[in-house]
């Protein structure tokens, strides 16, 4: 994992020679993650919301860097109450192909689990590497887009997004 972070961390200093100054933005979203397989038993849908930085490399490209918050309740017994939440900090290149662009993402994800059932309640947080795929439209100042993304030990969901995108020069 520090030998990806620190390729990545070189990709990002290389490719911000290459810089576009009208291509940088940032924009604020509100998340919707869907469980995927297993969790989806005993998780509901999540909420939250990211904050995403872009920054223009080339003719098409940019790279991102986001970080958020999720959370997700317990579904099923009516005696347990609690949740898991994700802090996805996440590092990442988009291209553009118009208005269409595709994203790939990785980083680092602190998720927190808690519950309390019938008077007895644990928690615990972890620090997994993580790693998404997705992409996206852009439509005037909003950003919409869905991706799939692995928080590390097997928890994986299915990521909805709406953005409202601020251009900014950095």
């Amino acid at each position: 994992m520090k030998k990806s972070l620190i390729t990545l961390f070189f990709f990002i200093l290389t490719l911000s020679l290459y810089a576009q100054k009208d291509n940088n933005s940032l924009n604020a979203g509100l998340e919707v993650g869907l469980p995927v397989g297993v969790q989806s038993n005993w998780l509901s849908v999540g909420l939250g919301v990211t904050a995403k930085g872009l920054y223009g490399v080339g003719e098409a490209g940019q790279v991102s860097g986001t970080l958020g918050y999720i959370r997700h309740g317990y579904q099923g017994a009516s005696t347990v109450n609690g949740g898991v939440s994700m802090i996805p900090i996440m590092g990442g290149y988009r291209h553009h192909f118009e208005s269409i662009y595709g994203e790939a993402q990785l980083g680092l994800a602190i998720v927190n689990s808690a519950f309390r059932v019938e008077g007895f309640g644990a928690s615990g947080s972890t620090l997994n590497g993580s790693v998404a795929i997705g992409g996206g439209y852009l439509y005037e100042d909003f950003d919409f887009s869905v991706r799939y993304q692995s928080y590390g030990t097997g928890f994986n969901t299915l990521g909805l997004r709406v953005a409202y995108r601020l251009p900014v020069e950095f």
